[in-house]
Formats: structure tokens, sequence, C-alpha cells
């Protein structure tokens, strides 16, 4: 239902728009999850800004690896969003916020041990997670045409000679993921290990002598997704099932509301939408 594309700003020309849709169409790259180092810094070791409260720790000693990796990538995406949309700092922060991180984690946690009709129909059933746009730990370069150290790239070699570029791929953990030329202008995708704010990153990459162009790389369309309003004393999540067309934003959907307090408390608001079996009848259609 989802494809990968390059998500190109309004700038460029649009031969390069329909370029980059052929590089999309050529190879469909599956959005890989880099969870391992990160999982390492949800502990009780935690360390929160002043003034942010904290959501209470969640038990997710029995929960299976696979289930932890998704609901910790949900909170990197959450996270992230936060961050671009409140902290003015946002683009000079490569790093996703882990005091965020350990809020939104735990607080899924919470929501998925609490085994209620209504949250096991969320997390067993539909097993909705979250949307991301962007993928956070891919990016697209395009050089410029004084650039020579792209040749590198392009034979495989990630080390530039370039000592700003080598110390961007050897800190956040980039290779080469795939390089295309059409008529002319040349692409590269480079992947970290790492998810991280990727139009930080991009930005940098815009910074340096040689590059036309970096943009994180992205999705087409829509699909499941979680929301979260933040609140005095919990957050409140938006779980929303999504459906038909979603390549064109998606025609149907149905939502549930839930309260999740900090010392984690879950409470069920309201739901809402297309009747959930209009999905049903989707899916065997």
């Amino acid at each position: 239902m989802l494809k990968t594309k390059t998500v190109i700003l309004m700038k460029i020309l649009i031969i390069v728009s329909i370029l980059a849709l052929l590089i999309s169409c050529e190879t469909i790259v599956e959005q890989k999850i880099y969870l391992t180092d990160t999982l390492q810094v949800i502990n009780h070791d935690t360390v929160l800004i002043d003034n942010t409260s904290v959501m209470e720790f969640a038990d997710d000693s029995e929960i299976p690896d696979s289930i932890k990796n998704l609901y910790l990538f949900d909170a990197h995406v959450l996270a992230y969003r936060d961050m671009e949309k409140y902290d003015p700092e946002f683009l000079n922060k490569i790093q996703i916020d882990k005091k965020l991180i350990h809020n939104y984690y735990n607080a899924l946690i919470h929501f998925y041990n609490n085994q209620t009709a209504d949250c096991d129909s969320i997390t067993k059933i539909f097993k909705i997670h979250t949307f991301s746009e962007i993928i956070l730990h891919d990016l697209i370069i395009v050089p410029d045409s004084s650039n020579t150290w792209i040749e590198n790239w392009f034979s495989g070699n990630i080390k530039t000679g370039i000592k700003e570029v080598d110390s961007l791929i050897n800190e956040y953990g980039f290779s080469i993921n795939s390089t295309s030329s059409y008529f002319g202008l040349r692409f590269v995708v480079i992947k970290s290990k790492k998810i991280l704010n990727i139009k930080a990153v991009a930005w940098i990459f815009n910074k340096i002598e040689g590059i036309k162009y970096a943009e994180p790389n992205g999705y087409a369309g829509y699909g499941n997704d979680i929301k979260v309003f933040q609140e005095r004393n919990k957050l409140q999540f938006v779980f929303a099932l999504n459906w038909g067309d979603c390549f064109a934003g998606c025609t149907a959907g149905h939502s549930w509301v839930f309260d999740i307090y900090y010392n984690g408390k879950i409470e069920f608001v309201t739901s809402g939408g297309v009747d959930v079996s209009d999905y049903y009848y989707f899916l065997s259609h």
C-alpha cells in the first residue's frame, strides 16, 4: 500500500521531480528500524529535563522484542514530531529528544499491557502504529556539477576525503544505500544505522560545498497513525485506523481516543468515524 519516494522541494525543476519518481519506481525500499542502541537508553537511568512531566515506567519484560521495537519506533516518530513543531532549535539537534522518547515509549507500553477489549483491538487486532512521512534514517543527496568526491560514493566507497562529510558519516553510521543517474542528474541515498532528526542532518549537508540538494527520503500517501495531544497531567492518544485509497491520503478511517496519565492509568474517551465493518469489507474486496 505504501511506496517510498524522494521528497522533492518545490524549487527543484519539474524534470527533477519526474526523475525522482522514476527512482522510486525502480526500487521500493522497505523502511527498516534500527533500534538496538536506543533500546539501551530506555531504562531507569534516563535523564529528564526540568519542568517536564515524566511517564511512570512500564514493565516491558514480557513483551516480545519485535513488539517493543515497533513501539520504540513509534516513540521516536512522536518525539520527532514534537521537536519539529515546538522546539525552536529543531534544526540544531540531530539526536531525537530522549525525554520525549521515554514518555511516549512508556505510555505505549502501558497501553499495550492494558488488556481490555478496547486496547486489544488497537494493539493486537488492528496493530496500529505511527505513519512516518519521512524516513528518519534515509537521506537523498544530489551533487552539483563541481562535485568530484561524489565519485567515491558511486564506486561504493563511503569515504570522501572531505573532513566535514566523513565526520558526519562516521558519527552517525551512514552507509551507501543506492546510487542513480538520469539524464545527467545524479542521486545518492545514504542510510544511517540510527534513527535521527534527519532534517537536521540534511540542513548540515545542504551547507557543504559540492552538494546541490539534500533532503530526507519519504513516503507517498498515508496509512494508520498515532497522534498525541499533551495536557497537564496526561497524554491524549488518538489511534487512527485508515483504509481505502491511502496513496491519495486514505478515503476512510476510524479513530479511538484514550487518555494515558503520567502514573500509567488509562481511560477510554471516545471513538468515531466510518464503521470498522467497512474496513473488513474493504479487505475482502
